[in-house]
């Protein structure tokens, strides 16, 4: 009797194994957690993750605007969130050298371009104080009847094909030497100043205002100012100085970066 007990155990196991259903789930919880190719799926944010990491290159080429820097954070945010999906999945799921390349990508395109930012913000700041001292040089020099000669020494030499050094004394003695029929005490730079490049000869342009500012002040008790545009100009090699002051000294200067 128990003979044929055990006989009927070892059939009835024989069939389970045998039975499609059965076969397929003992199978299954032999590697479930183990992470056999054939039942694990490729997780789709880590390829997604992949892609958008690629086209992180294009801050190679747009690097100037700060939208592109949504590319690799998404690439970022994308492939973090597949890693954490794989790790879950108890081996189901595969495709972490996926999210990993996104990654690198990501954090290498976007490093170089925002170092490349850093690099021309870090220019431009030494730029801007170049010039707010080329300003204060020729508020220093325009303010003084004896030095105007001195502040013609700041200009390109373009524009002195244009203006010989007898009309700009007498030109800059009358534009600058009274605001609003006080005298004006000192030159600054404006807030805003637009660099731009030439990028065949590297000549570099700025257009800034000069501010004129008095000791007199108005009814708020804020000194008296007035606004002029100028072009500035720096060639390779050299140093910033004035290209162009439009208002003062006529519409034939030169105004474009050659």
């Amino acid at each position: 009797m128990s003979q044929s007990t055990g006989q009927s155990g070892n059939a009835n196991a024989a069939d389970s194994r045998t039975d499609p259903a059965m076969k397929a789930l003992y199978h299954m919880s032999k590697t479930a957690g183990i992470g056999l190719g054939d039942y694990a799926a490729i997780n789709v944010l880590a390829v997604v993750g992949a892609i958008v990491g690629a086209a992180c290159f294009l801050l190679l080429i747009f690097g100037d605007s700060w939208v592109m820097l949504a590319i690799p954070v998404a690439a970022l945010v994308i492939c973090s969130i597949a890693l954490l999906q794989i790790s879950g999945s108890n081996g189901t799921q595969v495709g972490r050298a996926w999210a990993v390349l996104g990654i690198v990508l990501a954090v290498a395109f976007g490093g170089v371009n925002v170092g490349m930012r850093a690099k021309v913000a870090n220019q431009q700041s030494k730029d801007r104080a170049a010039l707010t001292q080329l300003v204060t040089k020729l508020g220093s020099s325009a303010t003084t009847q004896s030095t105007l000669t001195s502040a013609y020494d700041l200009f390109h030499p373009r524009f002195k094909e244009l203006v010989n050094q007898d009309t700009f004394a007498r030109t800059l003695a009358i534009r600058t030497g009274l605001l609003a029929n006080h005298p004006v005490s000192s030159y600054a730079l404006g807030d805003n100043v637009l660099f731009e490049t030439n990028p065949d000869t590297k000549v570099q342009q700025a257009t800034a205002l000069i501010v004129l500012i008095s000791d007199m002040k108005d009814e708020r008790g804020k000194p008296l100012t007035i606004e002029i545009p100028a072009v500035f100009r720096r060639d390779p090699g050299g140093d910033w100085q004035f290209y162009a002051i439009p208002e003062w000294f006529g519409e034939e200067q030169p105004r474009k970066t050659r």
